[in-house]
């Protein structure tokens, strides 16, 4: 009995101390904050775009210190999810051609029959069986393939002609098919015009492009191209098929370096924090200059040595040239160094940090008003991934926005130092420590009185 009385005291006096010395997320622990203006109160979630203070006042790089508190005061479920541009790239490829009925031989009603064709030194029977423009009195008839080594991403969307010069004027219409077995063939598009017009002023105005729907199925096939004209037709010497590509990437947020020091030949560049910087711009002030230079970096001010980036020759020839873009793959950036070789500068280059933008994701549907805090040296990571956070059906994109409104007075800037934190540490290891001794004291009295009490029964 008094086994268990004393365990339960020893359990509830541990339970006791863990309690205290286990620290809550509040707000009191965040240097700023701003309010969070939802635009619907009926979605689950709201996304809100980070603007340059969250970036550049935050302790730690990769944004652990970002909270969203709901009106209770409590922490909010949340996720930090990369933003990602569109950009349009094209694939071109220039086709193989192969003539199948003789240039400029007058047109007939249908065109109809099998054809032998020369496919890479080899034969190859195609038949064809369409109607033709009966109102045309020439046609030719190219088959075109891609190169064999083409790795074609998306359709093909688009065939350019390109004809044998000539003086005259002329114009045809074209119908485009497709075939997988060279047997059957299927529309693409049909009559579309064509035409090259040359007037006084040695001008050409030239309408050779063929654009179609970009279908999944127009990329490994062979293709037809018939041509129709009253007059006879230029030679076709070449065609270019081209398939537009989506490709997405890391959509940047600028931060301009600070100039701290200059001498005409060195210059050093600060940030506000340490930050992981995707690419760097460099750009010179004045127009028509070339800059060699040597590029170095620090990742904490606290660090002796600079670390070599790479050489690079800034070129500036007009105002508005772009940035010398210089890839940095995420590296940790605190200070910048550029050192010119063998020149000086009257005027240091500007210094732009790009990183990758993130957006915040929160749950907004319940206890509004919400409070975005950052800036804190003890917060730990607590973003969710965007998986755990949303359903398989949550469309980031789609998600209502959420503004970062007024600012809201907090902790301020003694919540980006750990000073006052580790004396609050220092007292809950106190308690601990007491506790601890405590707990072995009573340990020791009941390990007495089991001992008296073992003596007295024997």
């Amino acid at each position: 009995m008094i086994a268990k009385h004393f365990s339960v005291i020893c359990l509830s006096l541990m339970v006791s101390f863990n309690a205290l010395s286990v620290q809550t997320d509040s707000t009191d622990k965040y240097a700023y904050g701003a309010e969070l203006y939802v635009t619907d109160n009926e979605s689950m979630f709201s996304r809100v775009e980070l603007d340059g203070n969250i970036y550049t006042q935050t302790v730690s790089p990769l944004l652990d210190d970002v909270r969203v508190f709901n009106r209770n005061g409590q922490t909010v479920p949340f996720s930090l999810i990369e933003v990602y541009d569109k950009q349009q790239s094209k694939q071109q490829f220039n086709m193989v051609m192969y003539p199948v009925s003789q240039t400029n031989e007058p047109a007939r009603n249908s065109q109809q029959g099998d054809y032998a064709v020369s496919i890479q030194g080899q034969n190859v029977n195609i038949k064809v069986d369409k109607l033709s423009d009966s109102l045309a009195k020439y046609s030719t008839t190219y088959l075109l393939q891609l190169p064999k080594d083409s790795n074609v991403v998306n359709p093909i969307s688009n065939l350019k002609l390109t004809f044998e010069e000539q003086a005259e004027n002329w114009q045809a219409v074209a119908d485009i098919s497709y075939s997988t077995n060279l047997k059957y063939w299927e529309d693409v598009t049909t009559n579309v015009p064509i035409m090259v017009l040359n007037n006084n002023q040695d001008q050409v105005l030239k309408l050779t492009d063929i654009s179609f729907q970009p279908y999944s199925y127009y990329k490994n096939v062979t293709w037809l191209i018939t041509l129709y004209s009253q007059k006879k037709i230029p030679k076709l010497t070449g065609v270019t098929a081209s398939a537009n590509n989506t490709l997405l990437s890391n959509a940047l947020h600028p931060i301009d370096f600070t100039l701290t020091s200059s001498d005409g030949q060195n210059a050093i560049y600060t940030l506000p924090i340490a930050i992981p910087v995707k690419e760097l711009g460099i750009a010179l002030y004045q127009s028509r200059s070339v800059l060699p230079v040597s590029i170095f970096y620090k990742a904490s001010s606290k660090d002796e040595q600079w670390i070599k980036l790479e050489d690079r020759i800034i070129r500036q020839t007009n105002y508005d040239d772009e940035q010398t873009r210089i890839a940095v793959n995420q590296r940790l950036i605190s200070q910048l160094k550029i050192v010119s070789l063998n020149s000086n500068f009257d005027e240091a280059p500007k210094v732009i940090a790009y990183r990758n933008k993130v957006d915040l994701v929160f749950n907004s549907a319940n206890n509004a008003p919400f409070i975005l805090a950052w800036g804190s040296a003890t917060a730990k990571p607590a973003a969710l991934s965007s998986s755990a956070l949303l359903s398989a059906n949550d469309s980031i994109s789609s998600l209502p926005l959420a503004y970062i409104g007024d600012p809201v007075k907090l902790a301020g800037d003694k919540a980006l130092h750990d000073d006052g934190n580790v004396q609050s540490s220092g007292i809950a290891n106190w308690i601990i420590w007491l506790g601890l001794i405590i707990g072995a004291g009573l340990l020791v009295i009941l390990a007495l009185k089991l001992l008296k009490e073992i003596k007295k029964n024997s």
